[in-house]
């Protein structure tokens, strides 16, 4: 059987934690290595991990200094031993027994040469577990390998994915990138091949502790306050901080098209006919969320 080692990030997430840990260990299919980083937790999480490391010879845990979500997980990532498959893993959802060997059986269905990237659907659940939906109701679009550079629908604890594409990742972990998933989408993107399953295999719970959760439960006006934020905060331009990052790490193994596609991205703020240009790109527009919504970023310079 296949080796899977699955990362989890945790912060004070006792009240969940056994159970999907629970789940992780009781995957079909394939063998299951969990590692966990604590990003500094104060409740009685770590006791926890104790609990099972001392209990489970396939399961490790360290600590460390709050690094928040992303460089958690990209800590994780270059912590990780050496396996022919990588998946992450949040700490309060619960897996059905085959997320991992569904993820493992359709990558072994293409070129395992290449940086492969298995991502699925998630079934919204509340904190007690009763069912609320799918995370996308409708199958996703996958328009061109440029569709990550705009917009992000690659869910972090979905992801399954190949050691060519961690060791792609892992060459710099100190990257200036908003999400870890974000980030290694579009890396996949444009080195490997992206893989999506419309099936959803995580009970996804979604609780008032979440620190990242589904569209299903946010406020409205709580999101409409976020995006008049971005208008005025130069920092809060996810897309513009990711493009940037690949551009400067990346750069030197890109073909010329896909530079020039990025450029535009890189360069919109440059002047008017920078933004009309990126504006103007058919490949670099998302297809999944408002394309008027994008649109009205360009032209306020908040991409």
């Amino acid at each position: 059987m296949e080796t899977v080692v699955v990362m989890m990030s945790t912060y004070n997430g006792g009240k969940y934690l056994r159970e999907q840990i629970d789940s992780i260990l009781q995957q079909k299919g394939v063998n299951v290595f969990l590692l966990v980083r604590d990003d500094d937790s104060d409740d009685n999480t770590v006791e926890i991990l104790n609990d099972y490391a001392n209990r489970h010879n396939n399961v490790s845990y360290y600590t460390g200094n709050n690094l928040k979500s992303c460089g958690s997980f990209l800590n994780l990532l270059k912590e990780a031993p050496v396996a022919s498959y990588y998946a992450f893993s949040d700490q309060d959802d619960v897996w059905l027994e085959n997320k991992l060997i569904t993820a493992v059986n359709m990558m072994k269905q293409e070129n395992a040469t290449v940086p492969l990237l298995y991502y699925s659907n998630l079934m919204i659940v509340d904190e007690n577990l009763s069912q609320k939906g799918m995370y996308f109701s409708e199958p996703l679009t996958l328009a061109n390998k440029y569709s990550p550079l705009v917009e992000n629908t690659c869910t972090g604890c979905t992801m399954v994915f190949n050691k060519q594409l961690r060791d792609l990742i892992i060459v710099d972990t100190e990257i200036g990138c908003t999400m870890h998933d974000a980030w290694i989408n579009m890396v996949c993107s444009l080195f490997g091949k992206c893989i999506y399953d419309n099936d959803g295999y995580i009970l996804y719970r979604q609780h008032g502790n979440n620190v990242i959760g589904s569209s299903v439960k946010t406020n409205k006006w709580h999101t409409l306050l976020s995006r008049i934020k971005r208008i005025f905060n130069r920092d809060l331009q996810p897309r513009l901080k990711n493009v940037t990052s690949l551009y400067k790490i990346y750069g030197d193994r890109l073909s010329k098209a896909d530079l020039e596609k990025i450029s535009l991205i890189v360069r919109y703020k440059k002047d008017w006919f920078s933004r009309l240009r990126l504006l103007a790109d058919k490949d670099l527009r998302p297809e999944n969320t408002s394309k008027l919504r994008f649109a009205f970023h360009i032209l306020l310079g908040t991409v």
